[in-house]
């Protein structure tokens, strides 16, 4: 932030109430001077002063070389609100102070401000434009609709090269947030999943099992799974810049548990369990 006398031996405008800056405190371009810290950007400041100025041309606001301190809240409520907004334009915010000269700010003095009005650069306080109009945000809400898995980087990526459009990933995020698209776990489905073919296999198997229920006999059910006894965790903690190393001695696996189960209408179940096994290795009794 550097903080920048406005005048000096340019001759400036009386210090009244009527040309002395008069800033809303609710308003969100408001600076305390107590949270202006020093910095070396002149460049930045000349640069801002410089911008700051063509608006004020542009708009009317200066007579003999001097700016009309007194409109220029209407000036920045157009400037920073509106206009940049309209355009998708990002400028350093711009303050224009009534205070005492001295003091911990670095200040420079520019003759075409009256005398005791000093303009702050907050260098990193940004007027995050509205760069995207409710037709791109439609747009970006479809291409997550196709593709759930889509990611803010590629969104970035298809404004850029679709419409030319520079938005940052925070951007997105905010947008997709306020329609409430949130980021979560994925839940997969069968690719296949009511198929008419496999609802088709579902009668051919309830035709069978009836026949066979009529014949006399007993159906079985057979099943199996298998479960990896290894555990361990993913997440770990370490400076920022350094991986999270854990080393892990002989196998990277412990034993699989294979469960296999049976069951009948006698509601008699059996099952077997123990080392990954070939199926004519195992007793198998009913």
């Amino acid at each position: 932030m550097q903080m920048v006398n406005q005048s000096q031996g340019g001759g400036g405008l009386p210090t009244s109430s009527k040309h002395v800056l008069q800033i809303n405190p609710r308003h969100p371009i408001v600076v305390k001077l107590h949270q202006l810290r020093t910095t070396n950007e002149p460049l930045a400041a000349k640069i801002a002063a410089q911008v700051h100025t063509n608006a004020c041309l542009s708009a009317g606001l200066v007579e003999d070389g001097r700016i009309m301190i007194g409109d220029l809240n209407v000036l920045l409520d157009e400037l920073l609100t509106h206009s940049l907004k309209n355009y998708g334009l990002k400028l350093p915010i711009l303050f224009i102070i009534k205070c005492e000269p001295g003091g911990l700010i670095d200040k420079s003095e520019f003759k075409i401000y009256p005398s005791g009005h000093y303009y702050a650069i907050q260098k990193k306080a940004w007027m995050d434009a509205s760069v995207l109009t409710p037709e791109n945000i439609d747009l970006a809400q479809s291409w997550v609709e196709f593709d759930a898995q889509i990611t803010l980087q590629e969104m970035k990526d298809c404004f850029m090269l679709e419409l030319g459009i520079n938005v940052s990933k925070s951007t997105l995020h905010c947008e997709l947030d306020k329609r409430v698209f949130i980021y979560k776990t994925v839940h997969y489905e069968p690719l296949q999943m009511n198929d008419p073919s496999f609802k088709d296999k579902r009668v051919e198997y309830v035709v069978a099992f009836c026949e066979l229920m009529g014949q006399g006999k007993i159906p079985i059910w057979i099943d199996e799974t298998n479960f990896n006894l290894f555990t361990c965790r993913t997440k770990a903690r370490s400076r920022r810049g350094t991986r999270a190393v854990v080393v892990r001695g002989g196998t990277q696996k412990g034993k699989n548990l294979h469960v296999i189960g049976a069951m009948s209408s006698a509601l008699r179940l059996e099952y077997f369990y123990g080392r990954a096994e070939r199926m004519e290795d195992m007793e198998v009794g009913m």
